[in-house]
């Protein structure tokens, strides 16, 4: 009995850091962000229109990019943005692969 509340404990710690590890990631793209902005730098923005069309990939292979984090996408309001940056970024990774 010990041993599966044990498991199950580590299993939830697990999860705890797992989910920390992508606070922590999601706040270092903010903060990157924020430091082009504060030097001036222009900041592109895509949509999930201009996404699908540069990537000739259709709205279901999108949304499983996005839900992977392969491809971090920023929801503003109740649209989401990709930055050109990210996206070349993306393609110079699945380039590499």
């Amino acid at each position: 009995m010990h041993r599966a509340h044990d498991i199950d404990r580590k299993s939830e710690g697990a999860i705890l850091h797992e989910r920390l590890d992508e606070i922590a990631a999601r706040q270092a793209r903010i903060e990157d962000v924020l430091v082009r902005l504060a030097a001036g730098k222009h900041l592109e923005l895509l949509t999930t229109a201009d996404v699908m069309r540069l990537l000739s990939i259709g709205r279901t292979k999108l949304h499983a990019l996005v839900a992977s984090g392969e491809l971090p996408m920023w929801k503003l309001g109740g649209e989401r943005r990709i930055t050109r940056a990210e996206l070349e970024a993306f393609i110079q990774r699945t380039a590499a692969a």
